[in-house]
């Protein structure tokens, strides 16, 4: 258009047009989303007041600020950074102190120093957000005189993240969660996964509607250009060179330059995109143990500290500590192991005390588990009910083998099943959130797995956490198997609510198995209320990790069911059962759910080669809904799960049934059926049924509307004499079948080894036997 232009209007006129028209570009790109001037929604200039104050203040996102060309000749003799949310809208005593720097390492956090033309970056306080607060100023708190500020706008639109889809899945297994702008120059990838054998693979940016060989590669979350290996999983985040913003791309891809092709990628759309800026280069180095807290705090956790200690200012009539304080001030220090509420939960199996801390509530949660267990605590979205689905959690753990030891993850729950990057019990930083808790300590000790953290009173992110400054919040806490990921699931071991904790257990450690799979749906559950800035709510006797738990009898497995001799099956998803059953019979952790097939818990099937075998799907068919969508398939795999493989781990499985491929070449399930489950009447009652037979009834079959899906499979002459029914979308749903040639019988020793517990319910199968030896014997 320029050159048009050039070639258009000649003489002086035109080349003022060109000059004026070349600026107006070069100003609007820099001053609104630019490389090297983006520093996010201008707010407005500093006001001088005194010593020389002034800068140019943005809002970089909702708890950032930046001050650009911050002067101030660090004459006052207590000046900090200070904000409010005053009604009248000027600065005064009750503000709030904002430190700076933030990786201060005394106790206090330092007094201004003089400041030339110099850029800042001021992190707020938990709980405060841009939007809430009124002012910022420059303030001397001896003397309570604002040197400067500048007023923050009611309406002010503050840049935000904005959430993409996943990448597009094309070659090579990529696939990944929902991917985060973080700001102008970061994305983050949750749930990536890459097969790594692309031989000249890189991320690669550039403009127009889909990725092409006119893209430039970026650098890998390690900052390097080298080839692309491979991803199982991981979550990363990547950075554009400093001379490039999301605002100069329209696409994202990982790509292949040798072959020219596309494994996947994802478009960024430029309508509605404000994201924060990328200030990198203005952030100093911050070593992470140069400072007691991760966050700033404001002044008045401070107050009583600072009088004492001689070398600062004396205290001044006109300073008003009682009117600066906008928090309870912190407890004095208590004994070690002694907490203003203390509560018992899950019969003594976990222990939760809690007292205010500041701005904070600190907590100890103590769960009897192993080390390759959790123990979560949950905060419930609705008053006066256990509410799973929308629920805030922090789940705890310990890593002996890890450099971090002990962990609290900050978990949202937007669906009962496993996190698939996006939906399910998923980590918030897995969806695009940030872990807001900190840990403060841990221990293990008799068993018992104990972790010290503290978290925001008003949430950091109100996507996915819950305010815990309100009077009383229902919670509930849980235990369960940590993943290969060192993630929870949904499906707990044991947990409180629909009165899960109510039911007295007669074996005190029976959670280390046991999988509660579903809440009670047939009333409400059960309302267990604290108050997080509560006190001597305390009812605890003594601390649990003081004494070895209490060993009861141990239960006794229930035998491997055996189905043989049958050639129509009914597939329905039900219970695990607990410690009696999947876990002891396979050897394998499960996630909290099986297979019941001809209602037998995961029965070995024996079937005969040059057969055909019908089974009958009801495993559900809605695939936007993961906790009820398993498809049925058979498979060599004692693992299974082939939709939610890599290309590669795919090609290690042989698929036998249940799958087909479209003409991409890409996988889908043939065999789902509407959903029946077989339900918990109450609660799981596992432990006290001595048979399988009992355990059944305490269960009811639910199944929603719709009909079942036919899978038959005539068995190959040439299929190998073990394969597995598995669950195409989760892993260990399923267990064996026994493939034998026509007329074969198994012997009771055959059985006997096939199963790790030892035992094995002839059923059909002695009559089997029994007729195949009459028959014999009449011959």
């Amino acid at each position: 258009m320029v050159n048009n232009m050039m070639r258009t209007h000649h003489g002086v006129g035109g080349g003022r047009l060109i000059l004026i028209l070349g600026t107006f570009l070069l100003l609007v790109t820099q001053d609104v989303h630019g490389a090297r001037e983006y520093y996010g929604k201008l707010i407005g200039q500093l006001t001088t007041y005194a010593h020389k104050v002034s800068g140019k203040v943005y809002a970089v996102d909702e708890d950032t600020l930046f001050i650009k060309d911050f002067t101030y000749d660090g004459l006052g003799p207590d000046a900090y950074f200070w904000i409010g949310t005053g009604k009248n809208g000027d600065p005064s005593p009750s503000g709030v102190l904002v430190p700076y720097p933030d990786d201060y390492s005394d106790r206090e956090p330092p007094v201004l120093r003089d400041f030339d033309h110099e850029d800042v970056i001021l992190h707020l306080p938990p709980g405060y957000k841009v939007k809430e607060i009124a002012w910022l100023s420059v303030w001397c708190r001896r003397f309570t005189v604002n040197f400067g500020d500048v007023k923050i706008p009611k309406n002010l639109k503050v840049p935000q993240r904005k959430v993409l889809p996943e990448f597009k899945r094309l070659a090579h297994g990529v696939r990944s969660g929902n991917i985060t702008i973080l700001d102008s120059r970061t994305f983050y990838i949750p749930n990536l996964y890459y097969d790594g054998a692309g031989p000249d693979a890189f991320f690669w940016v550039g403009t127009g509607t889909e990725p092409h060989t006119g893209g430039r590669k970026i650098p890998n979350e390690k900052g390097s250009l080298d080839v692309l290996s491979g991803y199982e999983g991981e979550d990363i985040e990547i950075t554009l060179p400093e001379e490039l913003t999301v605002y100069d791309i329209d696409w994202l891809s990982m790509w292949c330059i040798s072959y020219k092709h596309n494994f996947g990628h994802v478009l960024i759309p430029k309508q509605g995109l404000d994201v924060p800026p990328s200030l990198d280069k203005f952030k100093r180095a911050v070593k992470s143990s140069s400072r007691s807290t991760p966050y700033p705090i404001p002044y008045h956790i401070y107050t009583n500290t600072r009088n004492n200690h001689h070398h600062h200012h004396h205290n001044n009539n006109n300073f008003n500590k009682k009117s600066s304080s906008t928090v309870a001030t912190p407890k004095a220090q208590r004994p070690k192991d002694s907490y203003s509420n203390c509560r018992d939960l899950l019969n003594k199996d976990v222990q939760l005390q809690w007292e205010v801390d500041g701005e904070y509530v600190k907590f100890k949660l103590s769960g009897r588990i192993s080390e390759k267990q959790w123990v979560a605590l949950g905060f419930s979205p609705m008053k006066g009910r256990t509410q799973m689905v929308g629920a805030d959690a922090v789940v705890v753990y310990h890593t002996p083998n890890q450099r971090e030891k002990f962990h609290a993850d900050d978990y949202y729950m937007s669906a009962k099943s496993q996190c698939d990057g996006k939906d399910g019990v998923c980590p918030d930083k897995r969806i695009g959130g940030k872990n807001d808790v900190q840990v403060l300590g841990g221990a293990r000790r008799n068993g018992v797995t104990t972790v010290q953290f503290r978290k925001p009173m008003k949430p950091m992110d109100k996507n996915w956490d819950m305010a815990l400054d309100g009077e009383e919040i229902n919670i509930f806490v849980a235990i369960g198997n940590l993943n290969g990921r060192n993630e929870a699931n949904y499906h707990f071991g044991q947990r409180t609510g629909s009165e899960a904790h109510k039911q007295k257990s007669h074996h005190n450690h029976e959670h280390h198995v046991v999988n509660y799979h579903n809440e009670k749906r047939t009333s409400p559950e059960e309302d267990i209320r604290i108050a997080p800035k509560g006190t001597n709510d305390h009812s605890c006797i003594k601390l649990i990790d003081e004494s070895p738990a209490e060993n009861g009898p141990s239960l006794r497995p229930w035998p491997s069911n055996i189905i043989e001799g049958v050639t129509n099956f009914t597939a329905r998803i039900g219970p695990t059962g607990g410690k009696r059953g999947y876990t002891v019979i396979t050897g394998n952790p499960s996630w909290g759910i099986a297979w019941f097939i001809n209602d037998q818990l995961i029965p070995e099937i024996y079937v005969e080669r040059g057969q055909t075998y019908h089974f009958w799907v009801e495993g559900g068919d809605d695939s936007g809904n993961p906790a009820k969508y398993h498809p049925f398939y058979i498979t060599n795999s004692s693992e299974g799960g082939y939709g939610q493989k890599s290309e590669y781990e795919q090609s290690q499985q042989k698929v036998y049934a249940g799958v087909d491929y479209d003409i991409a070449g890409y996988p889908f399930p043939t065999a789902a059926g509407r959903y029946c489950e077989w339900e918990h009447k109450t609660v799981d009652k596992s432990a006290t049924s001595e048979t399988f037979q009992d355990f059944m009834k305490t269960l009811n079959l639910v199944c929603e509307d719709g009909r079942p899906s036919q899978l038959s499979w005539t068995v190959s002459m040439d299929a190998p004499d073990l394969l597995y029914y598995q669950c195409y979308t989760h892993n260990n749903l399923g267990w064996k079948i026994h493939v034998v040639n026509s007329g074969e019988r198994v012997t009771r020793d055959t059985l006997n080894s096939s199963s790790p517990s030892g035992g094995a319910t002839l059923s059909v199968l002695s009559l089997a036997i029994s007729s195949f030896l009459v028959i014999t014997a009449a011959i």
